[in-house]
C-alpha cells in the first residue's frame, strides 16, 4: 500500500501512523462527498442507459404479458414452459378481439391483419387510429393494445423491482402487516424470483446484462472505490480523472477479480460432472469411480468452501485492489 499514498499525504496515512478506530466515523462524510455521489449517479444512469440499449437491440426474446407471474405461479419448468408457449400463441386472438371493439375489423379480419408478428403492432394500432371515434375511446383501444404488446427485458425487470420494493417499504410501515405478515413475505419472495426468472426465461439478457454491467461496473466502481479509498486512508482527495485513470489502467483486475472464483468453481463443477459421468456410467469403470469417490467428495468440498469465502470476501476485493493496486488473481 505504500505506493497509494505520495511524501505529501504520508503523515496523515493510516499505514504509516497506525490505524485509528475512531477514523471508521468519517466514513459517512466520505460517503455523502460529491466527488462519491456524482460518479455514483453517472454510474447508475450509464447503466439504465445500457438496459434500455440492449432492450432495443432485442438480446433474448421480450417479456410477454403476465409471463413473471406464470413463472410464479409454475409449480416446474415444463408447467411454466408450456403456459408460455400458449401465451405466445394467444397473443394474435387477444389482439383480434381488442381491434373487434374498437374498429370496424370483424374477428377474422383482425386475424388476417395481425398475423404477421413482426408488424402486428404497428397495424393494430394504425387500424385503431383509421377509426374516427372520440380521443378517450382511441386511447383507451391503444391503452390495450400497450398491454398486450411483449416489452423489453430490462423494462420489465426494473418495473417489477420498483414495485416490489415499494410493496416492501409499504408493508412496513402497514400496521396490517403484524397480523398479515405475507404482505411483507410476498414482494420478498418476488424479488428473490427474479434472477431464477431471468435465468430460465431470458438467459441471454442475463449473460449480455452482466457482461456489460461488470464492464461499466469495473471501470466507474473502481474509481469511486479508488477516490474513497485515498480519501479514507491518507485523507488526500483525488480527483475524477486521477482515480478514472488509475481504474481504467486495472480494468480488467477489476472486471475479473470477482469472476475467478466462480470461474474456478464453474471449472471444478465442470470436471466432477464429466468425471461422475464416466465413472458411473462406463462397465469396470464404476468400480474404480466407488473406490475414488472420496477425492470427489473432498474436491466438493472445496469448491463449497470456495464460494462461502467468495460470498464473504467479494466486497473486499475492490478495496485491496485500490489500495494495493494488485492484479485480479
Amino acid at each position: 500500500m505504500s505506493d497509494s499514498c505520495d511524501n505529501g499525504a504520508k503523515s496523515n496515512c493510516c499505514c504509516c501512523g497506525g490505524w485509528q478506530v475512531t477514523e471508521l466515523f468519517k466514513a459517512f462524510r466520505i460517503a455523502i462527498h460529491p466527488s462519491k455521489l456524482l460518479p455514483a449517479l453517472l454510474t447508475v444512469i450509464v447503466l439504465f442507459m445500457a438496459g434500455f440499449v440492449i432492450d432495443l437491440l432485442g438480446a433474448g426474446k421480450q417479456v410477454l404479458p403476465g409471463e413473471f407471474d406464470t413463472y410464479i405461479k409454475s409449480t416446474s419448468l415444463e408447467q411454466f414452459e408450456r403456459q408460455l408457449q400458449q401465451d405466445q400463441d394467444g397473443l394474435g386472438g387477444q389482439l383480434a378481439s381488442v381491434l373487434d371493439e374498437y374498429t370496424e375489423l370483424d374477428f377474422v379480419d383482425a386475424a388476417k391483419l395481425v398475423e404477421d408478428e413482426a408488424n402486428r403492432w404497428s397495424a393494430a394500432r394504425q387500424a385503431i387510429r383509421d377509426v374516427q371515434q372520440d380521443a378517450d375511446l382511441t386511447q383507451r383501444a391503444l391503452d390495450e393494445v400497450s398491454a398486450l404488446e411483449p416489452q423489453g427485458v430490462f423494462q420489465t425487470t426494473l418495473r417489477l423491482k420498483l414495485k416490489a420494493f415499494g410493496d416492501i417499504a409499504e408493508a412496513f410501515i402497514n400496521p396490517k402487516t403484524l397480523t398479515d405478515p405475507e404482505l411483507l413475505i410476498e414482494p420478498i419472495e418476488r424479488v428473490i424470483a427474479i434472477p431464477g426468472w431471468l435465468w430460465q426465461a431470458h438467459p441471454w439478457f442475463l449473460a449480455v446484462w452482466l457482461v456489460v454491467f461488470m464492464a461499466i461496473w469495473g471501470l466507474l466502481g473502481g474509481t469511486i472505490s479508488r477516490a474513497t479509498m485515498m480519501e479514507a486512508s491518507c485523507g488526500e482527495r483525488i480527483s475524477f480523472g486521477q482515480a478514472a485513470a488509475f481504474a481504467s489502467s486495472r480494468w480488467w483486475s477489476y472486471v475479473f477479480a470477482p469472476v475467478l472464483p466462480l470461474a474456478l468453481i464453474a471449472l471444478g463443477w465442470a470436471f466432477l460432472a464429466v468425471c461422475g459421468f464416466i465413472f458411473f456410467n462406463v462397465p469396470l469403470l464404476d468400480i474404480i469411480g466407488a473406490l475414488l469417490f472420496f477425492i470427489a467428495l473432498i474436491l466438493g468440498f472445496g469448491l463449497a468452501l470456495l464460494l462461502v469465502f467468495w460470498l464473504f470476501g467479494v466486497h473486499l476485493m475492490y478495496p485491496a485492489l485500490s489500495a494495493e493496486g494488485s492484479d485480479a488473481f
